[in-house]
């Protein structure tokens, strides 16, 4: 929080950490791998399942090159800074006539500045996470609606198509009536005819 805080206030410096190097991971497309149970925001999970990534060449790559680039860099490696073998080799290569090296050490009560920011993001935090559970809910309540919708009309639908079944068997069944009363009409109409004697 604080190197955020401290990259947004000053943009002209450039964040070297194992977590830049999988944002810039993430900005080349790779997925961000799953965190283990060690990983941490200093030292985060590198198992991307390749391996000049996962062998950590990657990161003495960049730490040999940054050297070579005079810029203004923060060096955030909270555990390495704290071990002075660790950070004397770090600053043995950062050449003394090239960069000015400067430690920071953050300790004691945040200032209110801070403490708000602070509250602010994990407000944000907050509300993103209840929007989309507020929108995932109004969704689910959106195609219930449209699903007993849907059975309302397909329910009409076939009461209908079941009335027009049953008015066409009807209409049948009078046909069928008609032409039996018409044929038993001709039957006796042509008997009478025969008992007519001639």
């Amino acid at each position: 929080d604080w190197l955020d805080s401290f990259l947004e206030k000053n943009p002209s410096y450039v964040e070297l950490s194992d977590r830049k190097l999988q944002e810039w991971a993430a900005s080349s497309g790779l997925p961000k791998p799953k965190q283990g149970n060690l990983a941490s925001n200093d030292k985060p999970s590198f198992a991307y399942q390749i391996p000049s990534m996962d062998d950590m060449s990657l990161q003495r790559m960049v730490s040999n090159l940054a050297p070579l680039a005079p810029r203004n860099y923060v060096v955030m490696e909270v555990k390495s800074n704290l071990i002075a073998s660790e950070r004397a080799a770090l600053l043995k290569k950062f050449s003394s006539d090239k960069f000015k090296k400067v430690a920071r050490v953050v300790m004691g009560e945040p200032r209110d500045e801070y403490k708000k920011k602070v509250k602010a993001t994990i407000l944000k935090a907050k509300q993103l996470k209840a929007d989309a559970v507020w929108r995932s809910k109004k969704l689910a309540q959106d195609q219930k609606k449209e699903r007993i919708k849907r059975a309302k009309e397909l329910a009409e639908k076939k009461k209908e198509m079941e009335e027009q079944r049953k008015q066409a068997l009807e209409e049948a069944k009078k046909k069928a009536e008609g032409e039996k009363k018409d044929d038993e009409k001709k039957e006796e109409e042509k008997k009478e005819e025969e008992k007519k004697p001639e």
